[in-house]
């Protein structure tokens, strides 16, 4: 099993985030964890004409212009999945720098839950790399990209697999304590 946690080790905010999940998800998971620097707004991985000029609404939010490090948590989770799809692991665990699983899962794969039972966010979540390379298959040939990254999974988990093995969420806890290191318009 791999571990990927998707944080800066540049970034003094991330940095105390992972002081304390690195070493959580490694107990609780049962993994080494490798740490996948995060694409930053200003890299120029960034394909700024795959998006749309408006993101789509999300919970509590209208219409509004993608931020930068959107755009670069987008690349991110790309650069997760690109990086997994070469890979032999039967399954993969990505993780942004800020979780802490809670409960974690038993069996099968998923993606995360924080609203109780409600699939909704997309922070942490464990695939093997045939799904992660159907969902990065599907990231190419979408255009534009109108929602974040978080919604963009959910949506396509719903629409484009049928597997009990996807139907399993798990919990986890959202830390804020030290701030954020992306901006939402």
């Amino acid at each position: 099993m791999k571990c990927l946690m998707i944080g800066m080790e540049d970034n003094e905010i991330s940095k105390r985030y992972m002081d304390i999940t690195i070493p959580d998800a490694e107990i609780k998971l049962k993994c080494p964890v490798e740490i996948l620097d995060a694409v930053r707004p200003d890299d120029p991985v960034i394909n700024h004409s795959k998006f749309s000029k408006i993101k789509a609404p999300t919970v509590g939010t209208k219409n509004k212009p993608w931020s930068g490090t959107e755009k670069a948590v987008w690349h991110s989770h790309v650069k997760a999945w690109e990086s997994i799809m070469d890979g032999k692991e039967d399954a993969v665990w990505v993780l942004e720098h800020d979780v802490k699983v809670v409960i974690p899962p038993t069996t099968g794969y998923g993606i995360t839950s924080w609203w109780g039972n409600k699939i909704g966010q997309a922070r942490a979540y464990q695939m093997s790399p045939y799904l992660i390379e159907r969902m990065h298959n599907a990231w190419l040939t979408e255009n534009p990209i109108d929602m974040q990254v978080d919604t963009f999974m959910t949506k396509w988990f719903d629409e484009h697999t049928h597997s009990k093995q996807l139907a399993m969420t798990f919990e986890i806890e959202h830390l804020q304590q030290f701030g954020t290191t992306i901006q939402h318009l």
